[in-house]
């Protein structure tokens, strides 16, 4: 029974790892976008304010999972 929970553990840590690192993709491919309007300058202030609301609310997201990964690396290391 142990080695299955530490199984579902360690598919829980790889599962939020890999949301994580899509997470960062998507917040890269956005500052990208948002950079590239300023340079441009096309678009309008609140199509720059969409992207960073987009950005604030994937960075949100990211810390949430930053949280449920250390949590469960302070449990499986208990």
């Amino acid at each position: 029974m142990v080695d299955l929970t530490e199984t579902m553990v360690e598919r829980r840590i790889s599962e939020l790892e890999l949301r994580y690192a899509a997470v960062n993709e998507q917040i890269a491919r956005l500052r990208a976008e948002l950079a590239a309007q300023s340079d441009l300058g096309n678009g309008s202030g609140a199509d720059a304010d969409t992207l960073r609301r987009k950005i604030e609310k994937l960075k949100s997201q990211n810390k949430r999972t930053a949280a449920a990964l250390d949590s469960l690396a302070e449990g499986d290391a208990a």
